[in-house]
């Protein structure tokens, strides 16, 4: 099934090849997130992925593959549900794009929104760069992600500035001496250093 999102202007696909419950409604709910983001984020958004397995067999979470790692996909669609030829035809040749990849166990729990996100901020990462110069985990204390990638926390902390500017951090997560006001300020503060954030408005934040 293919779905097809318009937000301002922009066209964001979706392909499901999982067997989801009101699959159509539950992408189509992601509009109003969509509709929270920059424009010129909107644009590097690569096409939207949901299935039941990855090509390496996960079935859990999400995850994104840049246009150099779209191969990874070919030959595996006993993993994935996906031909090679869907491949080829949404994200292949040239100037190929990347793949956001939910598995269908994310996208039918109560807070998919932020797996979604989650990967969607993946794409922006590696189109325009959402971690600024030289940061560290630690500017994104306040966040919760396992391990220790950089572009996972911001990844994490870009998904929930979209959904909830003001509840960035996590509760069990907040700094001694911060609140959620000010962890979550801190955080956006910190995104806003990014390459992605420089050329938006000093005063930009979601609609």
């Amino acid at each position: 099934m293919r779905v097809e999102l318009s937000v301002a202007g922009r066209r964001l696909v979706f392909h499901c090849y999982a067997n989801i419950p009101a699959a159509q409604t539950r992408i189509q709910s992601l509009a109003r997130y969509f509709g929270r983001m920059p424009r010129a984020h909107l644009n590097v958004i690569d096409p939207i992925f949901i299935v039941d397995r990855f090509p390496g067999g996960r079935a859990t979470s999400g995850g994104y593959w840049k246009p150099q790692e779209v191969r990874l996909w070919l030959g595996k669609e006993r993993n994935t549900g996906v031909p090679d030829e869907d491949i080829q035809q949404y994200v292949g040749g040239p100037g190929g794009r990347g793949i956001i990849g939910v598995s269908r166990a994310a996208f039918v729990r109560g807070i998919y929104q932020f797996s979604v996100m989650h990967e969607v901020a993946h794409s922006v990462d590696h189109h325009l760069g959402i971690v600024p110069p030289q940061a560290t985990v630690n500017d994104f204390r306040g966040v919760r992600y396992p391990g220790n990638s950089v572009g996972e926390y911001a990844a994490e902390a870009y998904a929930r500035l979209i959904i909830n500017r003001r509840r960035v951090c996590r509760d069990e997560n907040i700094p001694r001496g911060e609140n959620m006001s000010t962890c979550s300020r801190r955080l956006i503060g910190v995104l806003r250093r990014s390459p992605a954030f420089r050329t938006l408005p000093a005063d930009w934040l979601p609609g």
